[in-house]
Formats: structure tokens, C-alpha cells, sequence
């Protein structure tokens, strides 16, 4: 699913030799994807799969390196090294995507294939701990899986670089506590010590060789935004992303890098908070990216929020409510719908729900209906939630319907959404219920 920690593709393109090279090849043995990406620390690419679901591509670079494979929402690590081609077979299991590798590299991607598979992720429970206890266990963590690593039977150059993709992938965990340990521990007012930064300081660091890692790059990015915005605890707003982007601005000094920071937290704040009030912010990137990849990235987001304007049809869509009833957005013409896209589990959700219902209740003799989408892939999730909070209006479930998240831009949640009596859009973005002016919003329907 597309929401809140949706992967970001990190491109990097600056001067090099690219005097070595191999053949990918791929086959996906599945209707989607339509196309992958290989992003390394040289070189971007976009690779288009055929009729068949095939396709080959040389792939350049400068000297051995890891490189990721992008795949929908899916990502793997490959080992790039001279002459070594790479034969790479995707297939769809339960739903996702699952990856197979044949390399004449004495082990090393299927190994890293394999690695990428073992469930490694941070409990959420951990996020509880104070910020000692926690980077005691990532430091721990580190040291255990570092060890185990310089025993394998690998050449030393892949060695080094699966030690530094090892740590960053460890690391990404503590890039993200001062926001999970603030929803987890209910503390919404907790800022990160000198403590954390002292530790989180001390591997942001510049360093080329990794630049085709996600893992290394949503490091970089996060511990920027964190020292950006010591006091400021609003990861969604404007001044929190301007303050983000002068930091990058005016800490990393290798232009590739910065480049990819600038675009990757601009892409954050217009995916997640569309393009109202987004003029400084692109100002400052048209200000300070140049390459064509990034700025069409960029702008084909902008065109994608502009097919949500203001007076444009609504994207239909059918939902099924907790009786298992359908229910079409035709449907929901002659009111106005104020429609909440949610998850049970997602803390800001939660605390907007109790919001959303009290006004549900102050404009029940209003023309308006209010409406909450569940996006939860487990449905018995979302039936207890409805039910044990007795949560009123018209409860729907989107029943795994990827073009509605996709059409409607649900980059996070949750999002608040506005349709005239006609269905068309009044705004795709709508006021959050705790915002000041939904009232008065709301009474000039």
C-alpha cells in the first residue's frame, strides 16, 4: 500500500568514468509491473518490460557497487561488478512481489536476495523505550550483524559495502523514533535530546559509494529534517519542509546528493499536502535542482494534483460497508461529502476520528454526510475498530482498490477529502477536523 512510508526512487547521476558494465536481464511472470528501476551510485535507469513481461539492459558504472531494484513497492539490493551479468526472474506471491537472482558471483546476490527477505524490521513496541535503551539495541544489533558479516566468504570490496549497507539499514530505525516514539509513548510533545543527535550525528556522513541505497539515502534525509526541526513537531507543514531544505541546502556539500534530498522531501511534502500553498517550496527547488529527472519527476506529480482541481468529477469508486453492501460514489450525489481516508492503527487517524464525529454530530441537520474510508488490509481490523468505538456515519472499506490510492494521491493519512452534491471535487485536500476554519467551512456548504 501507498501510505505514509511509501519507498521514494533515489536517483544519482554525477560524473564518472562508467568504464565497467554488465547485461540485467528480466522476467516477470506476472501482469504487473510494467517497467522496473535500477538506481546506483553512478546511474538511474528506467527499464520498460514487454509484451511478455521481458527485458535486458546494460548497465554502467564506475567501479563494483550496490545498487537497489525498484519494483511497484518493492525493492532488492544487487551487487554490480564487471562483466557479472545478472539474470533477474519477479514473480507474485499472495499478492506481493518475490525475486529470484542468477549471477555467476560466487553467492553474493542471491545472498544479499536472500537478506532482504529475512523480516529485520523494528518492533513497535521499541519505539516505547527511552532513547538510551533504543540505541543500545540498534548499536547491538550493528555489532551482532557486522560480525556475522565479516565471516562470509566474499571479496573484500563486497564486503566493505555490505558492512556500510548493513549499518544503514540498522540505522533507519533511529531516523524515524522521535516520530514513532512520540505515537507510540502517546507523548505528542516529546523533541529529541542532544543525546539523539549526538548518536544519529555521527553516520551522516557524505559518502558516494552508497548513493544507490534506499536504506543510506532515508537516513540521510530524515536526520536532516530532525536537526531542521529541533522545536518543530509538524512533519506536514510548509515552515517544517522549507526549514528541511535550507538545512540540506546548507549541510551537504556533494551536489548529486543534495539534489537527491531536495527531491525527495519536496516529492514528500507535494505528494502528501498537494500543491495549495506549495509555491515557496517549489521555488526553492526550481531554485536549486537542474537535472531534467528530478524536475519531471516533480512535475508529473503536479499535473497529477491538478486532475484533482476544484470542480473536476471525482474519480469513482466503489466501497463495501460493514455489512458487506456495495456502495458506488454515485451514490453519494444530492449531499456533500466529507470523506476521512483512514487505517485503524494509524495514530493521527485516531486522533482526528473523535473530531470528525463530534462534527458529524453538530451538522447532522446540514445537507452533508460524513463518510470514513478504511484503507486497513485486514478487514477484521477495521470492523473492530468501527465497532468497539461505535464510530457513526457511513463506515466503507476500499477493499484493496490501489487506483483509488492512486488516483486521489494517498501518499499518508490520514486525508480529507470534499465533494459537492453533484460528486464533483470541491477540495481533494480538504481541512483536517481539527483544523481551524473546517466550521466555518462546513457552514457555507
Amino acid at each position: 500500500m501507498r501510505i505514509i512510508l511509501s519507498l521514494f526512487l533515489v536517483f544519482s547521476l554525477f560524473s564518472c568514468t562508467n568504464n565497467q558494465s554488465l547485461e540485467i536481464s528480466f522476467i516477470a511472470k506476472t501482469s504487473n509491473p510494467e517497467k522496473v528501476f535500477i538506481t546506483s551510485p553512478s546511474e538511474y535507469i528506467e527499464i520498460k518490460l514487454d509484451e511478455f513481461g521481458m527485458a535486458s539492459k546494460e548497465v554502467k558504472f564506475d567501479k563494483s557497487c550496490i545498487a537497489t531494484v525498484l519494483c511497484g513497492d518493492a525493492s532488492f539490493n544487487i551487487f554490480l561488478s564487471d562483466k557479472r551479468d545478472i539474470s533477474i526472474v519477479i514473480e507474485e506471491v499472495d499478492g506481493k512481489f518475490d525475486f529470484s537472482v542468477k549471477c555467476d558471483d560466487g553467492g553474493i546476490n542471491d545472498y544479499l536476495i536472500n537478506d532482504i527477505k529475512k523480516s529485520k524490521s523494528t518492533l513497535y513496541s521499541n519505539y516505547k523505550l527511552t532513547e538510551k535503551e533504543f540505541f543500545s539495541k540498534v548499536s547491538k544489533r550493528i555489532k551482532a550483524e557486522e560480525e556475522a558479516a565479516q565471516k562470509l566468504q566474499f571479496p573484500n570490496d563486497f564486503k566493505l559495502l555490505n558492512i556500510e549497507r548493513i549499518k544503514y539499514d540498522a540505522l533507519y530505525s533511529s531516523s524515524i523514533y522521535p516520530l514513532l516514539h512520540s505515537y507510540a509513548t502517546g507523548n505528542e510533545e516529546y523533541l529529541p535530546t542532544k543525546d539523539y543527535f549526538s548518536f544519529v550525528n555521527k553516520y551522516y556522513k557524505e559518502k558516494p559509494e552508497l548513493f544507490g541505497l534506499l536504506s543510506y539515502i532515508s537516513y540521510m534525509d530524515n536526520i536532516a529534517v530532525s536537526i531542521a526541526n529541533k522545536s518543530n513537531i509538524d512533519w506536514g507543514s510548509r515552515a517544517f519542509t522549507l526549514n528541511s531544505l535550507s538545512y540540506v541546502n546548507d549541510s551537504i556539500n556533494n551536489k548529486s546528493l543534495k539534489e537527491i534530498l531536495t527531491t525527495k522531501r519536496v516529492k514528500y511534502f507535494i505528494k502528501s499536502s498537494g500543491i495549495k500553498n506549495s509555491e515557496e517550496i517549489l521555488k526553492f527547488f526550481n531554485r536549486n535542482v537542474h537535472k531534467s529527472i528530478y524536475r519531471n519527476e516533480i512535475q508529473s506529480i503536479i499535473e497529477e494534483w491538478k486532475k484533482l482541481g476544484k470542480g473536476k468529477p471525482a474519480y469513482p469508486f466503489t466501497c463495501k460497508d460493514i455489512n458487506g453492501k456495495e456502495v458506488s460514489i454515485d451514490m453519494l450525489g444530492g449531499k456533500y461529502s466529507y470523506i476521512c481516508v483512514w487505517t485503524s492503527w494509524c495514530a493521527p487517524c485516531n486522533d482526528e476520528m473523535p473530531i470528525f464525529q463530534k462534527l458529524r454530530n453538530e451538522f447532522a441537520d446540514k445537507n452533508i454526510q460524513f463518510i470514513c474510508i478504511s484503507c486497513d488490509q485486514s478487514k477484521l481490523m477495521w470492523k473492530h475498530k468501527v465497532l468497539s468505538d461505535k464510530l457513526g456515519g457511513l463506515q466503507l472499506h476500499f477493499g484493496g482498490d490501489e487506483k483509488f490510492l492512486e488516483k486521489y494521491i494517498i501518499y499518508s493519512i490520514p486525508r480529507f477529502i470534499l465533494l459537492d452534491k453533484d460528486t464533483n471535487i470541491i477540495d481533494a485536500h480538504a481541512l483536517k477536523p481539527s483544523d481551524d476554519g473546517i466550521r466555518e467551512l462546513l457552514n457555507s456548504l
